[in-house]
């Protein structure tokens, strides 16, 4: 009876193992290919990569004229069927203001202005609320400069620091507007204004300024901002903006986004490429 009874507890225990291994196998069968499928991509990516830093080492930037070229030129790599194709865009951030400087004692003035600059063009209705909401979101500590200010205070998902893209950037817009009700703000051209990049110093190219940078800073489009940045009226904004011409002797960054697809399947890859080093400083 003992001996019967200790069988029966086996036989269960075999049982019970052997339903844990099925639901385990069935488990890794499902898995496997999403991973399999996983590290393809990646692989994918890495060809692609190699790939773009192949064309982008093809152009020598030693000067303005050369930069251009790579500006306004879209490469396209594929075959004739178009079941493999490679392409890419570039974006120059540094032909706009860098917002992270309003958080700067030598620039957050000039970027005040031009905040409320914008806030009268558009009928923003509270400019102090949006600039106060900018600078607390870039400033690391949690002081509020007006209540509720402080993102990071009722998100815990927003983290203060720089704003380093429009993504993040658009939770500000979207917490002015729900403190405030006011949709102007949602008007301005932020992206062609600004740039959104941790990286502080940067020039601001005056050669390739957008219109609307222009405008911000209260210039005509047709006018030379690179000569401006010269005379004594604009030398101050010029310094603490870094507004100056390219140069091969600082790092210019521009922003990469290439797709390729391969029998129908679509990848996106974002990179930062500084030129002048010729190297990816950051994939995104």
């Amino acid at each position: 009876m003992r001996r019967s009874g200790i069988a029966m507890l086996l036989t269960l225990f075999f049982i019970s193992a052997l339903m844990v291994l099925v639901a385990g196998y069935i488990r890794l069968t499902d898995v496997f290919p999403r991973s399999g499928h996983y590290y393809q991509n990646i692989a994918e990516d890495g060809m692609l990569l190699k790939e773009l830093m192949k064309i982008l080492g093809r152009y020598k930037i030693k000067n303005s004229a050369q930069l251009d070229y790579l500006l306004i030129e879209t490469p396209m790599i594929g075959n004739e069927d178009g079941s493999f194709m490679v392409s890419f865009e570039v974006d120059n951030p540094q032909s706009r203001i860098n917002i992270n400087l309003a958080a700067t004692k030598s620039a957050g003035k000039f970027l005040s202005t031009i905040i409320f600059r914008l806030a009268s063009q558009y009928q923003v209705t509270d400019p102090q609320l949006l600039l106060n909401l900018i600078k607390d979101s870039i400033d690391p500590d949690m002081l509020e400069r007006q209540h509720g200010s402080e993102i990071s205070l009722i998100d815990g998902r927003f983290q203060s620091g720089p704003i380093g893209s429009y993504r993040r950037f658009s939770y500000i817009l979207e917490r002015y507007y729900e403190l405030s009700g006011d949709e102007n703000v949602y008007h301005i051209p932020w992206r062609d204004v600004f740039t959104f990049s941790d990286r502080l110093d940067l020039i601001f190219d005056c050669e390739r300024a957008t219109p609307e940078a222009k405008r911000a800073l209260d210039v005509e489009e047709e006018s030379d901002l690179c000569a401006l940045a010269q005379t004594a009226q604009f030398k101050a904004i010029a310094k603490a903006l870094s507004i100056q011409k390219f140069s091969k002797k600082k790092s210019y960054i521009i922003h990469v986004q290439a797709r390729y697809v391969v029998d129908q399947h679509v990848r996106d890859l974002r990179l930062q490429y500084d030129v002048v080093k010729g190297r990816v400083e950051r994939i995104d």
